[in-house]
């Protein structure tokens, strides 16, 4: 172009060459403003696309980070990292997020991006790689469009192992900026709590919850192991207080590793201790609304907690799950199925979410509700062996015995050392008049008491089911001497509806304030 001018100021000393530098003058603007209008209309166009995209995308799923450490023992740090970004991206009010139970199901990428986000019914997917070097961590990351397969961003990561969690706080801001949402304040303080800490104490956290998420005798065991191997390097550490909460809470109630009264106070103190250092992490609102519930039977003090939880990290599924339980056993039926559908919305694809939307519906006396979820958590997962139990126990009181039968045989099978099993498969067969094999079952029982503990609630439904009253009320009783954390729920169970009148059992009701 500098050439053309050059040439075209030769021709000024003439009028007619004066005109022709008019007529070409005004033939190159109109040329450059037509291309000006053309680039500022397909820039326009473009922007305007993006943005469109970007407000499309209200929801998002984490695929399960792949590991490029090379050390098959790493699984911890790349589930951790997948965790950790589903609760931070999960505090972002206007997204909304699965939660770890349903996109750890992905892991393995045996599927594509499009039968993710429409299994999980979100817009975008973010996948991403971590990958550590001695005390370093590199993450990878990147937002790909669902529909169109488009990658709208990607970064990465390079920090000390020890900021493991800030680093999810920065991708879950970045992704925000992307698709254009908007953080309130409270968001803010949420993403802000992310804080430092030595690399060896994260390293052992996040084990820690590697092995709490199994959530087996071994799993339980490992995860306390790590959880303290934390507080000892770093004992300000109020993560690993929590993480060490949860698990004697678990260990001590459902899992029955341990009896209550061992486990819970401990679980209780380390609860108290996280709250002491960080007022602000939910995770050990739920310990302490479980220790309150089921040890303390502590009504008011139970729902003070889960709801400081909830309000704390409105998208934990874990303090929603909590508030649930603690609505059933109130009998606040219609409240618990309303929660129980909010964590479903985050968390969609949770056998355990679904297992304990049946429990509702079944205590509620609605077993035609409690079937459909039941199946759906044994469609998501076959091994799942709370949902089989809770089928068999409807199939039993609606005189479908052949099919009861199979069923409960089917979590013996399943589950041959949790004490459980055994029991209410005691409980079938002398309901049914198989006196000897439930005899046997009973045994059996006893026979696996000598090797690990059992609750001593776990003897109930076997006599219950032989129809020798006392001695069912006998063990309840000392269920509660011992503060057994299965008296607080059995109490409600259908399969108990014989004792429900007997003047020992009311007594029981009575001293725990159980009278929904």
């Amino acid at each position: 172009m500098r050439s053309e001018v050059r040439s075209s100021q030769s021709l000024l000393t003439s009028a007619s060459a004066r005109s022709r530098w008019t007529t070409a003058f005004v033939v190159l603007a109109v040329v450059l403003a037509v291309g000006l209008a053309g680039w500022l209309v397909r820039e326009r166009g473009a922007t305007s696309s993006s943005s469109k995209a970007a407000n499309r995308i209200t929801s998002l799923a984490v695929k399960p980070l792949d590991d490029f450490s090379g050390n098959t023992n790493n699984a911890y740090l790349s589930d951790g990292m997948t965790e950790a970004l589903c609760s931070a991206l999960g505090n972002i009010s206007a997204l909304r997020v699965p939660g770890r139970s349903s996109v750890i199901r992905f892991k393995g990428g045996q599927k594509s991006i499009q039968e993710m986000a429409r299994e999980l019914n979100v817009d975008a997917i973010v996948e991403g790689s971590v990958q550590r070097a001695g005390n370093r961590i590199l993450v990878t990351a990147q937002l790909i469009e669902a529909a169109t397969d488009r990658h709208l961003w990607s970064t990465n990561f390079e920090r000390d192992l020890g900021d493991f969690f800030k680093v999810q706080s920065e991708v879950a801001r970045a992704i925000a900026a992307e698709v254009q949402v908007r953080l309130t304040p409270e968001d803010q303080a949420r993403l802000a709590r992310a804080r430092p800490a030595k690399p060896e104490t994260i390293e052992a956290y996040l084990r820690g919850m590697h092995h709490w998420w199994e959530w087996s005798d071994e799993g339980l065991a490992s995860a306390l192991r790590h959880f303290d191997r934390a507080i000892e390097i770093e004992p300000d550490y109020a993560p690993a207080h929590a993480g060490r909460a949860l698990t004697y809470v678990v260990a001590g109630g459902w899992v029955a590793l341990m009896p209550a009264r061992e486990a819970v106070p401990k679980g209780k103190a380390a609860a108290q201790q996280a709250i002491q250092l960080d007022p602000t992490l939910a995770d050990a609102y739920v310990a302490m609304g479980y220790a309150r519930l089921y040890f303390d039977w502590d009504w008011a003090g139970a729902e003070q907690s889960f709801t400081n939880a909830v309000r704390l990290s409105p998208h934990s599924v874990l303090a929603l799950d909590g508030y649930q339980d603690f609505l059933v056993l109130r009998g606040r039926f219609d409240e618990a199925v309303a929660v129980m559908n909010e964590a479903l919305k985050l968390d969609p694809l949770s056998p355990a979410l679904f297992n304990d939307l049946a429990w509702g519906y079944w205590l509620a006396g609605q077993s035609d509700r409690a079937i459909p979820p039941a199946l759906k958590a044994l469609e998501l997962d076959r091994s799942f062996h709370s949902a089989r139990r809770i089928l068999a126990f409807i199939h039993l009181s609606t005189g479908n015995t052949h099919e009861a039968l199979s069923d409960f045989e089917t979590v013996v099978q399943m589950a041959p050392d949790t004490p459980w099993s055994q029991a209410e498969l005691a409980y079938a067969y002398g309901l049914t008049g198989r006196r000897a094999e439930a005899q046997q079952a009973l045994e059996n029982l006893e026979r696996l008491a000598r090797k690990r503990f059992v609750s001593p609630c776990a003897r109930v439904p076997a006599y219950v089911g032989l129809g020798q009253k006392e001695a069912a009320l006998g063990w309840l009783e000392r269920a509660f001497e011992e503060r057994d954390g299965w008296v607080f729920g059995i109490v409600m169970e259908p399969w108990l509806a014989p004792l429900r009148h007997e003047p020992r059992f009311q007594a029981l009701l009575k001293k725990m304030g159980h009278v929904p």
